[in-house]
Formats: C-alpha cells, structure tokens, sequence
C-alpha cells in the first residue's frame, strides 16, 4: 500500500488489516464487537465463580460501538470512530514510516508515447531494444507502443 492509499482508509476495520499485513503491533489490542463477544462466550462457558461477579464484570462493558480496545481480561473500552480512529490511524502512520513499509506507486510514471517518447528516446542517445516477451520497444527503461522499425530509424537518424 501506498503512503496516499492508507491517508485515503477511513474505517476501522481497514486499519487493523493494515496493522496485520504490516505486523506492526499498533492494534494489537483492537477488537471488534464480534470477536469481544465471542471471548465473553468462551469466558461464560468457563465460568466457576458466582453468579454476581460474572454480572458485575458483563455489567461494566459498554455496548453499541462496533471496536473495543482490550485493557485486560474481560475488560474493554469502547473505540470512538472519529477521536480514536484519528489516534490510532496517526500511530499507524507513524509505525509504517518508521518501519518504511510504503509502497512507491506514487513514484511510478506512465510509459511516455507519441511526441513524448520520441523526445525521450533522443535524449536517451538512441539506446533501445525489443522485449523479446512482449515485443515492445524499450528505450532508457520505458515501455513504448510497437514500432516499425522504419520508424526507429527516422527515430534516431
């Protein structure tokens, strides 16, 4: 992913793929509702205590947000998506150029043609060839239309 594809995420759901395609660690700690509920099910399941702790402890998490941050067992914030999805996108930028995990598809430019390319090809000094795979002209690095050949010579003569 490029530096301008990750400004242009807006869900929380895109950050925590890219924090675990990257292996950055950022959200580690960032879960959905689905995956809370289904720790809280595992925990019921297991329970061996009393009736009131397990409600007292089910009592303290709050509900209606789609992400939570784990903050221990069993304990959970609630993620804001405006406020908290700003810090941890920021903190997720932050890792990525640290760890310079960007892309360079900003860096990439389109093959040149017509007048462009011909341009281009003189100041390369007349160096070209044929991509034997695709039949292209290459000329300094770039992939050009297919050419005559008479058309090379006016080219570069």
């Amino acid at each position: 992913m490029t530096r301008t594809e990750f400004e242009e995420l807006v869900s929380f759901s895109d950050l925590l793929e890219f924090n675990w395609e990257e292996s950055l660690g950022v959200m580690d700690d960032v879960i959905s509702r689905d995956e809370m509920d289904e720790e809280i099910e595992e925990y019921i399941g297991g329970y061996n205590g009393s009736w009131e702790d397990l409600r007292d402890r089910l009592y303290n998490i709050e509900t209606g947000y789609d992400y939570y941050r784990r903050d221990g067992y069993l304990e959970y914030t609630c993620l804001d998506e405006y406020t908290d999805f700003d810090y941890y996108k920021e903190e997720l930028l932050e890792a990525a150029d640290a760890r310079g995990v960007w892309e360079n598809g900003e860096d990439e430019e389109e093959a040149p043609t017509g007048e462009d390319a011909e341009e281009l090809a003189r100041r390369a000094g007349g160096y070209y060839f044929t991509d034997p795979l695709t039949g292209e002209i290459l000329v300094a690095g770039y992939a050009y239309e297919r050419i005559s050949t008479s058309e090379l010579n006016d080219l570069f003569m």
